[in-house]
């Protein structure tokens, strides 16, 4: 494996504790103090996030935070939640190159992201199979990936995500020899990174960068953006990245044979990896130094470093491919044995007198060594195609997982497609007949006695017609809204919204309803409090809400709407002054089988379905819904609304 590879991997962590940057353990110390205050829904970004910090620190904390966020959401049903956990411990299982267990987590991840519609995340995944399959060599493959990656990306405007697949993309061009793709991808990746700021991605697109131009043999460019990366990971105390950048510092040193300056810097970059346990960058590192103990004639210590390096690639080699243990023990018996042959060799000059001396006892040595040399590279040529026809296989193996991945996802969603039929054609045969009679018995009387009706009565029948006539078409809006959400189609599109002119909006569409029922409204909602979620789901939401607040509120009542903002959210009230709910029905309120509704204080119908599909959509822009109720008393119905993208 190459550094450019390296270079997109996080190192591999097996310490609990390794040195946290000051800032970030003052995050993680805030978080976890007010884990335990949180609800369901918030304690799994809270996971979730502490997942990511111990990320570079920690992989026992981070995997640990990645399963907490897990066992929460499969509680509760949280799908997103549960696919977020899951890119995690596959990330967690990269680090650690168990890269089966990280692709399968990667594939569960992405299932589930596509059938709930989070595109961004979709994003992410792509992302993280194409690295995966760098690391079998399969480039092409890669490249499809992170190509599916950026279009999502630049549809939904997400320039940091942009930055990030770029770069990658300049990586994979590198590898497939694509010098002109490679730097395109590489320079646009740094201008986006330079416009938003993002310092550490302009540190890793700088090391893509130095690694190019030290292809293209201009070693002072290279040393140029090689130490602009490495000031930066040395300002962000990004250890990962301080190792990567000095050790491909020390790579153009040797290339321009300043050995002191490049042995110096790999000693530097061998301590920082041995304190990170990083076995690909130790082994990295460990074939550098034998690189150069060689050109500097030191056989006896480049032979040293050659071993450990060898038996750090074993070490990963025997964790992803365990039937073929014999078959690499043989490789590195065998590649060890052709060193020592070589060093034989090399030193031979050392002891011209005492050969010319036992001259036919030479003779006789060199002949069984060449033999012996003839031998071996038969063995390792044979070795060597039989490693490419593993990896091969292994790449087969992978696309072959994928497939069946595909086809179970395929059978469990037509599964719920089916549940989800019943329910619907439940759904319309319990709550949208009777309206339907009720609309036609209404017309009915009106047309079959408009001769004899007074003008006091024609007008009554026709304000219940109306009512009638508007309680319909709320019940079909929200039918058509929870049946594409449960078929996946419902189309969710963040964006920064002005929750005073949504809410202001929706008050109006209903003016008349308050009018009739004399209901005050109050709100603290102003002009400059901006939320990120999707419009039409929003209103949806916020509609129902509304419009329950006003059902059952008393003639002369009051109905409060109230935001207070709860870290990256906000959280608004509808509080009314009405006929509050029963204990016992509380319960009833998000249960598709227990189908519950009841009567507004003027007698207004409902379905029940209002409440379902609040939250559904709550849960789909990132937020959660409680209720607290008092018979007799009123209700207060609060949810949360993201006020940034849910990926920062």
């Amino acid at each position: 494996m190459t550094q450019r590879i390296y270079s997109l991997l996080v190192a591999v962590l097996l310490s609990l504790n390794l040195q946290i940057a000051e800032g970030q353990k003052h995050i993680i110390d805030s978080i976890e103090s007010h884990l335990s205050m949180q609800n369901d829904s918030q304690k799994v970004r809270m996971h979730i996030e502490l997942s990511r910090l111990y990320y570079g620190s920690s992989v026992i904390s981070s995997m640990q935070h990645a399963k907490n966020a897990y066992d929460i959401s499969e509680k509760n049903n949280f799908i997103w939640g549960i696919a977020d956990a899951e890119n995690w411990m596959g990330n967690v299982y990269s680090m650690l190159t168990d890269y089966n267990n990280a692709m399968d987590n990667y594939l569960k991840s992405l299932a589930k992201r596509e059938l709930i519609g989070d595109q961004i995340g979709v994003a992410s995944s792509y992302n993280n199979i194409a690295i995966l399959h760098s690391e079998y060599s399969n480039f092409e493959k890669a490249i499809e990936y992170l190509n599916k990656a950026y279009e999502i990306s630049e549809a939904h405007n997400d320039e940091e995500s942009m930055g990030i697949n770029m770069n990658n993309l300049s990586v994979m061009y590198m590898e497939i020899k694509d010098y002109e793709n490679a730097l395109k991808c590489g320079m646009e990746a740094l201008e986006i990174n330079e416009k938003l700021n993002i310092t550490e991605g302009i540190a890793n697109i700088s090391t893509n960068l130095g690694d190019f131009y030290k292809f293209m043999n201009q070693y002072e460019k290279a040393k140029e953006y090689q130490r602009k990366a490495l000031n930066i990971y040395l300002e962000l105390d990004k250890l990962e990245g301080i190792i990567i950048a000095k050790t491909s510092i020390a790579e153009i040193l040797i290339l321009e044979n300043n050995f002191p300056q490049a042995k110096l810097l790999l000693i530097e970059a061998l301590n920082n990896a041995n304190q990170l346990g990083a076995k690909n960058l130790i082994s990295l590192i460990h074939s550098n130094l034998a690189q150069l103990y060689e050109l500097n004639h030191k056989y006896e210590k480049a032979l040293f470093h050659f071993n450990v390096f060898h038996q750090l690639q074993d070490s990963i080699f025997q964790q992803n491919k365990a039937n073929v243990i014999f078959e690499k023990q043989v490789i590195f018996e065998t590649e060890n044995q052709l060193k020592e042959i070589e060093l034989l060799e090399k030193n031979k000059s050392l002891h011209k007198i005492e050969i010319s001396k036992q001259k036919y006892i030479g003779i006789f040595i060199i002949i069984i060594s060449g033999i012996s040399f003839a031998i071996i590279i038969l063995s390792g040529l044979f070795v060597q195609d039989r490693n490419r026809n593993s990896a091969l296989i292994q790449a087969k193996n992978i696309e072959l997982y994928y497939s069946n991945k595909q086809i179970e996802e395929s059978r469990m969603e037509l599964i719920t497609l089916n549940s989800t039929k019943d329910k619907f054609f439940s759904i319309i045969a319990h709550d949208l007949i009777n309206p339907f009679n009720s609309f036609i018995g209404l017309s009915e009387i009106l047309y079959s006695n408009i001769d004899k009706l007074s003008n006091s009565d024609i007008k009554k029948y026709s304000s219940w017609i109306h009512t009638s006539a508007k309680n319909l078409f709320h019940l079909v809006q929200n039918l058509l809204h929870w049946s594409r959400s449960q078929v996946g189609k419902l189309n969710n599109s963040p964006k920064y919204l002005n929750l005073q002119d949504l809410v202001q909006e929706l008050i109006t569409l209903s003016e008349s309803q308050i009018r009739e029922k004399d209901i005050a409204i109050t709100t603290n909602i102003t002009k400059d409090t901006k939320v990120y979620a999707d419009q039409d789901i929003l209103s949806s939401i916020l509609r129902n809400l509304i419009g329950n607040a006003i059902k059952f509120s008393h003639p002369g009542g009051k109905i409060s709407l109230q935001v207070t903002e709860v870290g990256p959210l906000i959280k608004l009230s509808v509080e009314d002054s009405g006929i509050g709910i029963k204990n016992k029905d509380l319960k009833k309120l998000f249960s598709l089988k227990e189908n519950f509704s009841s009567r507004g204080t003027n007698n207004e119908e409902g379905t029940g379905l209002g409440l379902i599909l609040c939250k559904e959509f709550v849960e789909k822009i990132g937020g959660t819904l409680s209720i607290k109720s008092r018979e007799g008393k009123g209700s207060i119905f609060s949810f949360t609304i993201p006020t940034i993208p849910m990926s920062v």
